[in-house]
């Protein structure tokens, strides 16, 4: 039988019907045999994980990729079926749907009942990226999908009105990060926040970042522990104050991510949702097994901290990886939090550039859109959330959504 690569050597110009049902056979044959395999390398830790169904797309998301399949994309778009371009969240739902419609094409009629299984499988992948969105982050706004997430500065320790401008101006997500202050600066700005929340009849949940250990000039991130003495003290605070959300630095590998675990356990935290921050080029070569590690043990989401993801891969790779990422997450049904320098033009001078907008613009991509502190976070925020309202309209992830133009 051609594998799908064979089948592209073979092919260079438009195939018969019976070679592109042999092509559609083949490939799902490799995807679903080398799924199986992937599966059962992940299968100790997804064991009554609740993240089996996710594990199982994404690991057949990852062997189609594996596969590159771009003439085979060509030639099907020119028979007007699906490219497989938006396949991520139902990988083999997507490819038995382009089969069935080829097979209609053909004559040879669908039952309704084999019609509607990719459909349900399609729409089912999209539910489930909209209920692990939900319990990491909360509730999805009616004028926007993305959440809006904000590092808290100091003021929000002192300043009950600046808490509360922030919450009503759009903030979901509160992210204190522990390398800074101490634990009753910290008190301060989550009763604030909680209090403001309560008072606006609105949902902020308090992301608490662990700073990851120190390094001096001679180390190097891989040869220390992912968590030291400092963030196992501070885990006392964030097993008990955050919300559904709690962060971790710097996750290179699996084993990074069941320490975490490991740590909130015995705190009495084990389903405290966390999100790992993809910032190293190892990070991102592991990040199949990160995602599978972390899912397994509750609410779960990636961080791409795209300033320090650049440094480690070179900048012009960044917009390459993070589609990947995102990518990755989507096969994997996992919320994506888009972070580092969003509108950083704008909230510390005020004075916004034009690809700061369609940079802000493109982040209706992720689940979450992060914005670090500085004078006018205030307009940030107002300026993200109005954009991200519009921009809903047009775009569902990659979908573009072709809502009444103007003219």
């Amino acid at each position: 039988m051609l594998t799908a690569l064979m089948w592209m050597c073979h092919f260079p110009v438009m195939p018969t019907n019976s070679e592109l049902q042999r092509a559609l056979k083949g490939l799902r044959e490799k995807v679903t045999a080398s799924q199986k395999a992937l599966l059962g390398a992940w299968q100790p830790v997804l064991a009554d994980s609740g993240f089996e169904q996710d594990a199982a797309n994404l690991s057949a998301y990852i062997v189609l990729r594996r596969e590159d399949i771009r003439t085979f994309q060509e030639q099907v778009s020119e028979l007007d079926l699906s490219s497989l371009g938006r396949c991520e969240g139902h990988d083999i739902a997507t490819l038995d749907a382009v089969a069935k419609t080829k097979n209609a094409l053909n004559s040879t009629c669908p039952t309704d009942a084999e019609l509607s299984h990719p459909v349900r499988a399609n729409r089912q992948g999209d539910k489930r990226l909209k209920q692990n969105t939900h319990r990491l982050l909360g509730k999805e706004l009616k004028h926007r999908r993305s959440r809006i997430m904000v590092t808290s500065l100091n003021a929000a320790a002192g300043e009950m009105c600046f808490v509360s401008d922030l919450i009503e101006r759009g903030m979901d997500v509160a992210h204190i990060n522990c390398a800074h202050d101490d634990a009753a600066v910290w008190w301060s700005m989550i009763d604030n926040i909680r209090a403001a929340a309560k008072v606006s009849d609105k949902t902020c949940l308090i992301h608490m970042d662990p700073a990851g250990p120190k390094l001096r000039t001679d180390e190097m991130a891989a040869m220390l522990p992912a968590l030291g003495e400092k963030d196992l003290l501070d885990l006392d605070f964030v097993a008990q104050e955050a919300d559904k959300v709690g962060g971790f630095s710097i996750e290179q590998t699996a084993t990074d991510m069941d320490s975490l675990s490991d740590a909130l356990e015995p705190r009495g935290a084990g389903n405290l949702g966390r999100i790992a921050k993809i910032e190293t080029q190892r990070a991102v070569v592991n990040l199949p097994k990160i995602g599978v590690h972390g899912a397994s043990w509750g609410p779960f989401g990636l961080m791409i901290a795209r300033g320090e993801l650049a440094v480690e891969i070179d900048c012009s790779r960044l917009s390459e990886i993070q589609e990947e990422i995102l990518w990755l997450a989507e096969a994997a049904h996992v919320p994506v939090i888009w972070a580092t320098q969003v509108f950083e033009q704008l909230i510390k001078e005020n004075l916004p550039s034009w690809a700061e907008m369609t940079d802000a613009a493109m982040s209706e991509c992720a689940e979450c859109v992060m914005l670090n502190k500085g004078p006018f976070v205030l307009d940030a925020i107002a300026m993200l959330d109005d954009i991200a309202r519009r921009m809903r309209a047009h775009q569902h992830k990659k979908s573009a959504r072709l809502r009444a133009l103007h003219w």
